[in-house]
């Protein structure tokens, strides 16, 4: 199943960045193991808002992520 959600404050947060930009891949390691990630973007399969996404892109409070599942299983 594709995974979907807005990001929130706390996922900002939780990033724990001194810096004002919160980058998509500094949320997402937070969440997910790093070796299934850097499959999906590979694949381009993560999207900020509709439009496909890299690690470095940042994000922010209220932005939507579409995380597309890769037809093959990914390793958890």
């Amino acid at each position: 199943d594709d995974i979907l959600w807005t990001v929130t404050a706390a996922d900002i947060d939780a990033a724990g960045s001194e810096k004002q930009d919160i980058t998509l891949g500094e949320v997402l390691d937070i969440k997910y193991p790093r070796k299934s990630l850097v499959k999906l973007f590979e694949e381009k399969l993560i999207h900020i808002n509709g439009h496909k996404a890299t690690p470095k892109d940042v994000i922010s409070e209220g932005d939507e992520i579409w995380i597309a599942m890769a037809k093959e299983k990914i390793d958890q």
